[in-house]
């Protein structure tokens, strides 16, 4: 089962920004140090990012800016005496006035598990958020609470449901998150139906499917992918939708505290009736809410109009509950003209929201199709092992022989798969480490360098915060 490491700063210096910096300036420090750069609040970051990117277009340098590794966030104030750092469940310091003494405090207090307290009050809740959101652009994964309103951790028995409109990658997301490809996520087939996904019985190692009144036992993801295609296939042939699923998945992820995950169909979606209303169905049923938005489209009307529907329901009279925003496949921003800043779409979207009326709400870039690589080529170079023999033997292999780099097992894995679908996503990981040398002058040599720039680890952060 996954659990969540705590993400501690990975920079050695805080500076704010002023708008005499330029990207030549910005670039020698960078050299010299790993800096996190702070922005006034009354700027936008997204608008700064661009200018940046601007900026190095046009430059000399024989190096393009590193994007990637450029921490960059607001430096959001704190109402009096309202923020605490916490080491090891003492407090370390209190009555910080903004991210930026915050973030020194991080930096100076040295190894040990981390927690930002927020003392209880009327702006706490949006004062957490506003945090939370500085968290994501720095690449930080600490807990936020709020004092004396925080239970003892439990097992939740909570609904989470995944929203968006057709092809934003819901199915993707959800295979991301489970570590496994259970649902399919497909560029043809949407989903037509509600798909739930739960945990199995205990040391189970089978996947259980309720459909239909019935129970079917699967040995494998690709039996199960099969029987789904299948399913799918039929129902979108007939413009129709499905009955109702439950796929109750092995060694279902901690961070989920024992949620559900509830997959909704694209409620744009014209060739199959009743999505809108299966999506209106849902919603009463489900606590917390993600929504997908898709990064190539940019926030559409068919968006706009869904989340407002989503929203309205976690945020009304009865109920002020935050909605996750993840925009969805950001790898691609490596085939578009923007610049390669992950922050700077997060950062366009959270203040397009924020422009519409919303507040109630976190925004995180994520690909859901790169973390689903990323877990596939792992299984293929490191296997789980099925014994205590193969668990020794993969513990005892890195002191006698070193693995050859990335690249070159994966050039192995493509020869060894040669004409299977296995191909199709060594060829992306491939990709994706030529596009992060290429961009950002990042070398990926190591197996355990994907999960550094996986970005689906910071939803799930954020979805074990606030279930």
């Amino acid at each position: 089962m996954e659990t969540l490491k705590q993400i501690l700063p990975q920079f050695k210096h805080v500076k704010l920004l002023n708008e005499h910096d330029d990207c030549e300036r910005i670039r020698k420090d960078e050299r010299r140090l790993k800096s996190a750069w702070l922005l006034d609040e009354e700027k936008f970051l997204w608008q700064f990012i661009e200018r940046l990117g601007e900026e190095d277009e046009n430059s000399d340098s024989p190096t393009p800016f590193n994007f990637f590794d450029f921490h960059i966030a607001y430096n959001v104030k704190f109402f009096d005496d309202a923020v605490t750092l916490t080491k090891d469940a003492q407090i370390l310091r209190g009555g910080l006035k903004n991210l930026y003494e915050l973030l020194n405090a991080l930096l100076q207090a040295g190894k040990g598990e981390f927690s930002v307290v927020i003392k209880a009050g009327n702006d706490s809740a949006r004062l957490r958020l506003k945090i939370l959101q500085q968290f994501i652009y720095l690449r930080i994964l600490l807990p936020i609470k709020i004092a004396d309103t925080e239970k003892p951790a439990q097992i939740s028995t909570c609904d989470v449901g995944i929203f968006g409109t057709k092809k934003a990658g819901k199915s993707a997301l959800i295979n991301a998150l489970l570590g496994d490809e259970y649902a399919i996520s497909s560029t043809i087939l949407p989903t037509p139906n509600i798909v739930t996904y739960c945990a199995a019985p205990k040391k189970s190692v089978a996947i259980f499917l309720t459909y239909r009144g019935e129970t079917q036992v699967f040995r494998s993801t690709n039996d199960l992918q099969k029987f789904l295609s299948e399913e799918n296939s039929r129902a979108n042939k007939n413009s129709s939708t499905l009955e109702e699923m439950t796929i109750r998945v092995p060694n279902f992820p901690n961070f989920l505290n024992g949620a559900r995950l509830i997959d909704t169909p694209g409620s744009n979606f014209a060739a199959a009736q009743g999505h809108d209303e299966l999506t209106e169905k849902i919603l009463p049923q489900v606590s917390h809410a993600i929504f997908v938005l898709n990064y190539s489209q940019h926030l559409t009307q068919d968006e706009i109009k869904l989340f407002d529907s989503v929203y309205k329901h976690f945020n009304g009279a009865e109920t002020q509950k935050p909605v996750l925003v993840a925009i969805n496949r950001v790898d691609e921003i490596f085939t578009s003209p923007e610049t390669k800043s992950y922050e700077r779409v997060a950062d366009y979207i959270h203040c397009r929201l924020n422009a519409l009326g919303y507040e109630n709400f976190l925004v995180v870039s994520v690909s859901a199709l790169q973390s689903v690589c990323f877990d596939s080529v792992k299984k293929l170079i490191a296997p789980p092992p099925r014994n205590f023999f193969e668990r020794m033997k993969n513990f005892l292999k890195p002191l006698f022989s070193k693995p050859p780099p990335l690249d070159e097992q994966l050039k192995n894995l493509k020869k060894s798969y040669h004409g299977t679908d296995k191909v199709t996503r060594l060829a992306f990981v491939d990709d994706t480490i030529s596009d992060f040398e290429d961009f950002h002058g990042i070398n990926i040599s190591k197996l355990g360098d994907l999960q550094k720039i996986n970005r689906v680890n910071y939803l799930k952060g954020l979805i074990a915060t606030l279930i």
